[in-house]
């Protein structure tokens, strides 16, 4: 810990030098002087941080000033695993990138305009929409919150479409919520269907090399789909990429990676999770949605202790990363550490 704490007090110095100015410059507007900063607040949250096992890394940007980049346990900034659930984000913005360019009509198109070619469908699972399969409600059974997921099981047997498309319904499609790593696996294999390119393919020409990401690897499951919902691996620094795309409503340096629009009606609260996890009332296109001290925000969330955290008004983001391989639940006692930290130490430490 003592070469983390050593790095993040000179960043924070640097960095409080730099608000100071700004806050004097009462006459640029876009310089975003109502943001005051807490460093010793962050300070303390990276230790506390620190003392969680499971954690590899901890990165705080707020607007263009990355304030806190910290690992531990043995990890540095090329160290990239499976992102577990953020992975669903990914491909959340994949989808809306496939609609941007054409590939996709528009949401309320059917599984059976995709998946026809592919697999037998009967009338009401032909009829699911990918808005629903977005929202994660179009009503097919999963247990994928609780200690009985039905992951391992579909991981077990190759992440097969039959094992998705074979459970029975028991929610209403379009209404209720309920976390299925199946329907995030679908809207995969529909940009594979709708692009003719494999979806990590998709994503490095569309996605990945815009950003400047680093190699990625993304595996593939039964007919050469890449897994919808997990096992895309990447490093911090790239989850922090992702995260001010969305910050900045699709933008990356000069250039529109991903429509303003989508970017808005994704990370719009679209459904009640029913307080499924946490911090997680809500949910939109693959990202939950929440209020956190007054301030709304949205957030890619993994197995573990995975994040990406948005807080548009703040123009605060926040990434971890955890060793997620402990029982569901350790892993699940680690995640909420995890969260714990970034709700109520990190997001705190900034004000408006």
């Amino acid at each position: 810990m003592e070469s983390v704490t050593k790095c993040l007090i000179i960043r924070s110095m640097i960095v409080f030098s730099i608000f100071s100015l700004s806050c004097q410059n009462k006459n640029n507007p876009a310089n975003h002087s109502e943001i005051t900063i807490n460093m010793e607040q962050l300070q303390e949250a990276v230790n506390t941080a620190g003392e969680i096992v499971s954690i590899k890394s901890l990165l705080v940007q707020q607007d263009t000033t990355l304030l806190i980049e910290s690992y531990f346990h043995g990890v540095d900034e090329n160290f990239k695993d499976d992102v577990m659930s953020v992975t669903k984000s990914f491909t959340s913005a994949l989808i809306g990138i496939a609609v941007d360019k054409g590939y996709i009509d528009n949401i309320d198109q059917r599984l059976s305009d995709y998946l026809s070619d592919v697999i037998d469908l009967d009338e009401m699972r032909g009829a699911i929409t990918i808005r629903q399969l977005l929202m994660m409600s179009c009503g097919l059974e999963w247990q994928g919150l609780t200690t009985s997921t039905d992951y391992l099981a579909w991981q077990s047997g190759g992440y097969t479409l039959d094992f998705i498309l074979d459970k029975p319904f028991d929610h209403t499609p379009g209404v209720d919520f309920n976390y299925s790593d199946g329907a995030s696996h679908l809207l995969s294999v529909i940009v594979t269907e709708a692009t003719g390119m494999f979806t990590h393919d998709f994503a490095r020409d569309y996605l990945f090399n815009p950003l400047g990401f680093a190699t990625t690897t993304w595996r593939m499951g039964e007919g050469a789909y890449n897994i919808g919902s997990t096992t895309l691996k990447v490093t911090p620094r790239d989850m922090l990429k992702f995260g001010t795309l969305y910050l900045n409503e699709g933008v990356y340096g000069d250039q529109q990676i991903i429509s303003a629009d989508w970017v808005r009606v994704s990370t719009r609260a679209r459904i009640s999770t029913q307080n499924a996890i946490p911090y997680g009332s809500q949910y939109g296109f693959q990202w939950w949605v929440s209020n956190v001290d007054e301030h709304d925000l949205f957030f890619a969330n993994g197995y573990g202790g995975q994040f990406i955290v948005v807080v548009p008004e703040l123009k605060v983001v926040v990434v971890t990363t955890a060793d997620w391989r402990y029982s569901d639940q350790t892993a699940g006692q680690y995640w909420y550490e995890i969260i714990q930290v970034i709700m109520e130490d990190i997001l705190p430490a900034f004000h408006n």
